[in-house]
């Protein structure tokens, strides 16, 4: 053989074996997860006039009527608006995360209508799902990078942490606070499972208030969304950042204890949350298993100032309650 044909031959080969990795790299998710929770998967720069929507949910897999009610209507909603993601806020199988065992019936044939249309699931991991050592079952099962990780988009950047052992994890806390600071998207949503406040019957979570709180309010971010307490609940902005409470996916609900001050709007109702990102505006609506709309807000982007006290339209049913 002689060189030249030598030299095209190894550069073939290289062109192969680069392409492969490239196509690994730009994959959905790693075939086998990463349990440091430091990847991230990469989106496109925004365009003029574009929009990003998607849904949020958590406490769901509980394999009751009420989750296939909420399923019906995500489904329906997708069909009437498409959105590119579902956040699912932990508890994502009861009663204790087995995955093996429920998650054909919890997840693939539930949300169908959903997966057959190619619609991302971001997942986050909650008590019940590291009750019994399941959770490594639950990345694979689910395709998440991490314990924790973030997800980018054209307009939205989604911070997912471990919020079973953020408190105690000061690695963790580095890494969201480093992540959050190099973010450059107009919206920064971090999600997890425990609530700092909650005026349901878990209440305030004292852990997280003293470490994850300063973070989200020094690299500003704009939502803090979390699940644990079976129902809704929206506070005005505090100290810059919107926390919603949405445990209403599909497990039985739970009542309301005494209102934590900046509590606007509390509803005992399942449901998911729909949300639609452009440059400068989000807007917020919520929507129960009967399709009915129990919460609208719409928070305004003034850069570089945080979230505004939004411009809300809380329908009559969404009193609080």
């Amino acid at each position: 053989m002689n060189r030249s044909v030598l030299i095209a031959s190894l550069l073939s080969l290289f062109l192969v074996v680069w392409g492969s990795f490239v196509t690994r790299s730009n994959a959905v998710a790693p075939s086998r997860p990463t349990l440091d929770g430091l990847s991230a998967y990469q989106g496109a720069k925004p365009v003029a006039g574009a929009t990003y929507r998607f849904v949020a949910m958590g406490d769901w897999g509980a394999g009751t009527p009420f989750q296939k009610d909420v399923a019906a209507q995500l489904a329906k909603r997708y069909k009437e608006a498409p959105y590119q993601a579902v956040l699912l806020l932990g508890d994502n199988i009861y009663p204790d995360g087995n995955v093996t065992k429920h998650g054909k019936a919890y997840f693939t044939d539930t949300y169908a209508p959903l997966i057959e249309q190619s619609v991302q699931f971001i997942v986050a991991l909650g008590n019940h799902d590291v009750l019994a050592g399941h959770q490594d079952d639950q990345l694979r099962f689910f395709h998440m990078p991490g314990y924790y990780y973030s997800v980018h988009k054209p307009l939205v950047d989604i911070f997912v942490i471990d919020s079973n052992r953020f408190a105690k994890d000061e690695v963790q806390q580095r890494w969201l606070a480093k992540a959050l600071h190099a973010s450059r998207t107009p919206w920064k949503v971090v999600m997890g499972h425990h609530p700092i406040y909650s005026s349901g019957d878990h209440g305030l979570n004292s852990g997280l208030r003293k470490t994850l709180e300063p973070i989200l309010v020094k690299e500003k971010a704009d939502l803090y969304l979390a699940g644990h307490d079976h129902e809704y609940e929206r506070f005005q902005p505090i100290q810059g950042v919107v926390h919603l409470v949405s445990g209403g996916g599909g497990a039985y609900l739970r009542n309301f204890e005494k209102p934590l001050p900046g509590s606007l709007v509390r509803v005992k109702a399942h449901h998911f949350l729909d949300f639609e990102a452009r440059a400068n505006q989000l807007t917020l609506t919520v929507i129960s298993k009967t399709g009915e709309i129990i919460d609208q807000a719409l928070w305004p982007k003034h850069a570089p100032a945080q979230l505004p006290s939004a411009a809300v339209v809380t329908p009559k049913s969404a009193a609080l309650r």
